[in-house]
């Protein structure tokens, strides 16, 4: 029927908040998809990114031991009370290997 491949059929995209996505005309779309799964909160959650932005401004992403570790988890808990545990990778291939270790699958 089309020979275009399916990214090829999808509208330019503007902005995207909460679960819409908004092409250059304005149109809104609801959005499934979720970028694979990645913003299954949706875009632009209500306060989330703030949080996330401030706590990593004070120094999570540096190699010492220090209290920002703890208050990054303190905070992925205020979104996720029913995680039993937080880990914090922080390259995905070192969180895909974790994973697939739980898993007992080789890659």
């Amino acid at each position: 029927m089309y020979d275009l491949p399916l990214i090829d059929n999808l509208p330019v995209i503007k902005r995207a908040r909460f679960f819409y996505l908004y092409d250059i005309h304005g149109k809104r779309y609801l959005d499934l998809y979720l970028n694979g799964g990645k913003n299954f909160l949706g875009y632009r959650v209500q306060g989330l990114n703030r949080l996330f932005k401030q706590t990593m401004s004070r120094g999570l992403i540096s190699p010492y031991p220090s209290v920002f570790k703890n208050q990054f988890v303190n905070l992925v808990f205020t979104f996720f009370k029913e995680a039993g545990s937080v880990y914090i990778f922080r390259l995905e291939k070192d969180a895909k290997e974790f994973l697939l270790s739980l898993t007992g699958k080789n890659k």
